[in-house]
C-alpha cells in the first residue's frame, strides 16, 4: 500500500507566503508517511488581477517551478503541484503585456498541473481542459435575496487539449483539475487507460461545493474503480471568494477514507492496488463496457 496526502490551503495573493505555507504542509505530510502529495488548484496565488499577472511572468513562474522541484527532492516524495498559471516564454515575449495591469491577459496562460518525482524531476504536466464559465448561486435559489455570481475562467486562461495518465511507482496516475470533475467522459477515458488513482487539485466554490463536491467525487471513483485524491482550497481568500474545502481521499468503492472540512491542513489516505483489483474482479465493468469513448479535442 502507498500512503498519499491531499493538502488544503487558503491561498492569498502573496506567492512567497503561499509557497512557505505549502512547504510547511508538505513537510507535515512527509512526516506522516506520505509518498505522494497533491496541492490544491491555484495554491501559489489567489488574489488581485495585478498579483495574478505578476505570477504569470515567465521568470516568476519558473522560480515557482524550481522551488517545487526542490521541495519534492528535499522531502523525497512525488508531488502533484496543484495548478499554476503557465505561459511559455516565447508567448510572453511576443505578447509584451503579460504583466501589464491595465490590459486583459492576452495571449492566455494555461492552468497547469505539474508532477514532480522524488528527485525533483518533472514527470508530466496537465493543462486544465474544462474552464469554469458559469453563474453560481451564492444563496438559496428560493430566497428573496438570491444572488448569482458569474465566473469566466476562459477570459483569463486557455484550455488544455490533452488527457494525461502516467505510470508511477504507486500505480497509474491520472490528472484533472476542479471543473473537470463535472465531465465524466474525461474520467472514463482515463478508466480506459487503466488509471489506478486520480489527483484532483481544486478551488471549488463554497456554493457549488456544498451542493455537489462529495457526490461528484464519489461518483467518479465508483464509476471508474479508482482512488481519487481531491485537494481543495478551503476558506475565504484575499479577493473575497470563498472555497468549500472538504479535501478528501475516496476509494474505488466510493468510501471516504479521510477528509478535512475548512482551513489549512493535510488529509491522508492509502492506495491499495490489490483492493482496486478485487473490486474490478467482483464488478467487472471494464469487461462489460459496450460504448467506448474516443479522445477528440
Amino acid at each position: 500500500m502507498t500512503k498519499v496526502a491531499a493538502i488544503q490551503m487558503v491561498s492569498g495573493g502573496d506567492t512567497a507566503a503561499n509557497m512557505s505555507r505549502a512547504a510547511a504542509l508538505l513537510a507535515q505530510a512527509k512526516n506522516n508517511g506520505a509518498e505522494l502529495v497533491v496541492l490544491p488548484e491555484m495554491f501559489s496565488c489567489i488574489g488581485s488581477r495585478s498579483q495574478a499577472q505578476n505570477a504569470i511572468q515567465y521568470k516568476n513562474q519558473q522560480a515557482t517551478i524550481g522551488a517545487l522541484a526542490a521541495l519534492a527532492k528535499q522531502q523525497q516524495l512525488w508531488l502533484v503541484a496543484g495548478s499554476i498559471p503557465y505561459m511559455d516564454q516565447s508567448i510572453e515575449d511576443v505578447s509584451g503585456n503579460a504583466a501589464d495591469n491595465n490590459k486583459a491577459i492576452s495571449p492566455k496562460p494555461f492552468a497547469r498541473c505539474i508532477v514532480f518525482n522524488s528527485e525533483g524531476a518533472i514527470e508530466a504536466s496537465y493543462d486544465k481542459i474544462h474552464l469554469f464559465d458559469a453563474m453560481v448561486s451564492e444563496s438559496d435559489l428560493a430566497s428573496p435575496q438570491h444572488q448569482e455570481k458569474q465566473y469566466r475562467e476562459s477570459d483569463y486562461y486557455a484550455a488544455g487539449e490533452s488527457i494525461v495518465v502516467i505510470p508511477t511507482p504507486f500505480g497509474r496516475l491520472g490528472l484533472a483539475i476542479c471543473y473537470d470533475l463535472r465531465f465524466p467522459e474525461l474520467f472514463r477515458i482515463m478508466f480506459q487507460r487503466e488509471v489506478d488513482f486520480i489527483a484532483l487539485p481544486s478551488a471549488f466554490t463554497a456554493a457549488t461545493g456544498k451542493a455537489h463536491w462529495q457526490t461528484l467525487l464519489q461518483a467518479r471513483a465508483i464509476e471508474n474503480h479508482c482512488y481519487i485524491i481531491a485537494a481543495n482550497q478551503g476558506g475565504v481568500h484575499d479577493d473575497g471568494r470563498e472555497t468549500f474545502g472538504h479535501s478528501m481521499v475516496v476509494d474505488p468503492w466510493g468510501e471516504i477514507q479521510a477528509q478535512i472540512e475548512e482551513g489549512e491542513g493535510v488529509v491522508a489516505g492509502q492506495i491499495d492496488l490489490g483492493y482496486r483489483q478485487a473490486i474490478r474482479k467482483r464488478m467487472p465493468c471494464h469487461a462489460h463496457q459496450k460504448i467506448m469513448l474516443v479522445e477528440k479535442l
